[in-house]
């Protein structure tokens, strides 16, 4: 996995009419490390309530995992599942990104939306109440919690 990146935070953000999202600005400086620091691969999060966004080299990543899947069933299932549903996104020269109205929809992403650094990708999910309310997550587990080096 890539440690060349490290997306971290959360925004309060908005997408616009259009669909289209500014990505944060520390976001697209951490996104500036990127061989293509201009594109983003989108795919739909965990039960599509949140839309997933890869740096290209981190895709890439990704892609030559799947690539080295052994069983052929188990990697055409793979392909389907993420490559069937990725998108490749392209930051317009104010930073922009513009979100797919199939990933939107079922996000179901409107106006107001919290964008979260998540190390090597970012997310971009409806804004919840609470999303800037709490540090920690109660469902982390403490012996997890006391090996960091915090």
């Amino acid at each position: 996995m890539s440690s060349r990146f490290s997306f971290m935070s959360k925004y309060p953000h908005s997408v616009d009419e259009k669909g289209r999202m500014a990505l944060p600005k520390d976001l697209r400086e951490e996104l500036e490390k990127s061989e293509r620091p201009d594109m983003l691969v989108a795919l739909p999060g965990e039960g599509g309530a949140t839309v997933v966004l890869y740096p290209y080299e981190r895709w890439k990543e990704l892609e030559a995992d799947i690539r080295a899947i052994q069983d052929s069933g188990q990697r055409e299932l793979a392909i389907e599942t993420y490559l069937g549903n990725a998108e490749r996104l392209t930051l317009d020269k104010a930073g922009r990104l513009l979100l797919p109205p199939r990933f939107r929809d079922m996000a179901k992403l409107e106006r107001d939306v919290t964008v979260i650094g998540k190390l090597y990708k970012m997310e971009v999910r409806r804004r919840q109440p609470g999303d800037f309310d709490s540090v920690t997550k109660p469902e982390l587990n403490p012996a997890i919690i006391s090996g960091l080096s915090l």
